[in-house]
């Protein structure tokens, strides 16, 4: 989990907050995806 911090501290250094935001709101609208539909693997 070592790598995991860095690259929050990264982010959190060298990233704007709208950055964030919108890094954060593609990650949910995919995880929304992958757990309506789990086998599927792409997701064009």
């Amino acid at each position: 989990m070592k790598n995991g911090y860095k690259t929050i501290e990264y982010l959190e250094e060298n990233w704007t907050e709208k950055e964030l935001r919108t890094l954060a709101e593609s990650i949910e609208e995919k995880l929304a995806l992958i757990s309506q539909n789990p086998k599927r693997r792409n997701l064009k």
